[in-house]
Parts: structure tokens; C-alpha cells; sequence
């Protein structure tokens, strides 16, 4: 009961700055302390075990094995600084709670993570890509790179593993690639190409050829930059066509 009585005061002491998503933030981190996060929903999830065995930096997840704070909303509560890493071969995320001197590893259930954010990068699951059909068992879950009311783009992260042996034992090793989507238009399109971004914008072919050709050091060295430029570039190519 006592719980509820916190809430209620925090609350109306911040109800003049309910939009401010600092502010929301510092509540929920508060709110967290207050009911202990190990005795909530997150315990609703699977014991995590590592299974492969890799060399040196090598493994199956997102930016580092080292667990790291983000956020996560799962089953409709946010959580915030929440130590978590993203397993991409498994495409599973992975939390840890800790309780007193203990901790527990926790593979959240997909169906239950409508977003997560490590280290800047947020994510968001299939199931808020309509275009996209996964059954319950194969949900995914796409980086957000940029989002507008025009179009988004998302970029999916792969990693697949491939059986090494040496002199000594067998290891897993995993290789890293990656897919770019567009939703435009209520519809989702992958983007392998300049190609296929001329396809959806035929009206522009010749501004996205100039802006490739402009930007070629930015497509080597950050493509995901590139594409998000370019994004900005085709908007406001859009905005200037609808005042005309």
C-alpha cells in the first residue's frame, strides 16, 4: 500500500512536466529503486546460459558481450538503466538483475519487448512493422536509424556462425552483416542499392545520383550516416515539392 501512496505524491509533483522525457525517466529510475526491479515483470523471462565458445573479440552480440545500461519497455512498463546486451545470432535480448549480492541473467520473451536502447542505438520489434509477417516464435528486432512522418529507416543486424577448429578445440565463430528497410508509404522495402532507392523515388533520380556522387567518402566509411542523409536530403527535396 505504501507503494501506491509514493506513487501517487511523485506524481503530482511532477504532473506540470509530464511531457518532458528527463523528467519521465528520473520518475521511473525512482520508481524502480522504490519496488526493487527484480521483483517486476522482468523476472517474466527465460535463465540465459552462454552456449558457444569463441576467440578473442569474436561473439554473437551487439557492439560487446559486456553487459551495458539501456532501456527497455517490456509488457507496457519502461525500464530504465536496466544492464542488458543484445544477442543477435540469437536475436534474443539479454538483462541482468541484481538482487542483494546476487545477479540473475534473464532472456526476456520477445512477444513482451516493444523497444529497447543500448548505448544510443534503439530498437523496436517486428510486430510494429505491419508489412513485415513473422510467426511468435521468429520476431525480430530493427535498429531505428531515422523517422519521419514521410518515411523511416530501419537496419537489421545479422550475424551468422560458422564451426572452426584448431589444434586445440572447436569454436564458433561469427560473421556480421546487415539489411536496410525503408517504410514508405505504408509499405516496407528493402534497400540493397542506389537501385532500389531510385525505384521508390524516380522523381529524384537525378538528385540521388548527385548526392551519391557528392557523398562517396561518407558511403565508405559510415553507410548508415550516408542513408540517413540522404533521407533528410530526399525529405526536404519532398517538402519544397509540396509547396510548389
Amino acid at each position: 500500500m505504501k507503494y501506491f501512496v509514493l506513487l501517487s505524491v511523485y506524481l503530482s509533483s511532477l504532473s506540470f512536466y509530464s511531457q518532458n522525457e528527463l523528467i519521465k525517466g528520473t520518475y521511473h529510475k525512482w520508481f524502480d529503486s522504490v519496488i526493487d526491479v527484480s521483483n517486476t515483470n522482468l523476472l517474466n523471462g527465460i535463465e540465459y546460459k552462454e552456449k558457444y565458445k569463441t576467440l578473442k573479440d569474436n561473439n554473437q552480440y551487439f557492439l560487446t558481450k559486456q553487459f551495458l545500461p539501456g532501456y527497455v519497455v517490456y509488457n507496457g512498463q519502461p525500464y530504465y538503466d536496466i544492464p542488458m546486451k543484445y544477442d543477435i545470432f540469437r536475436n534474443e535480448l539479454i538483462i541482468k538483475l541484481v538482487d542483494k549480492n546476487d545477479y540473475f541473467t534473464i532472456q526476456l520473451l520477445k512477444d513482451h519487448i516493444e523497444s529497447f536502447q543500448v548505448e544510443n542505438h534503439q530498437f523496436i520489434n517486428s510486430n510494429q512493422l505491419k508489412s513485415i509477417t513473422t510467426s511468435d516464435d521468429n520476431k525480430d528486432f530493427y535498429e531505428v536509424l531515422f523517422r519521419n512522418p514521410n518515411f523511416s529507416l530501419f537496419k537489421k543486424h545479422i550475424k551468422n556462425i560458422q564451426q572452426r577448429k584448431n589444434d586445440q578445440f572447436a569454436y564458433s565463430e561469427f560473421i556480421y552483416r546487415s539489411n536496410f528497410l525503408i517504410n514508405y508509404s505504408n509499405e516496407i522495402f528493402n534497400i540493397d542499392s542506389k537501385k532500389d532507392i531510385i525505384r521508390l523515388f524516380p522523381e529524384q533520380k537525378e538528385s540521388i545520383n548527385a548526392f551519391y556522387k557528392k557523398n562517396r567518402v561518407l558511403k565508405k566509411f559510415n553507410y548508415d550516416k550516408f542513408l540517413v542523409n540522404l533521407l533528410k536530403h530526399l525529405n526536404h527535396l519532398l517538402k519544397q515539392h509540396r509547396h510548389q
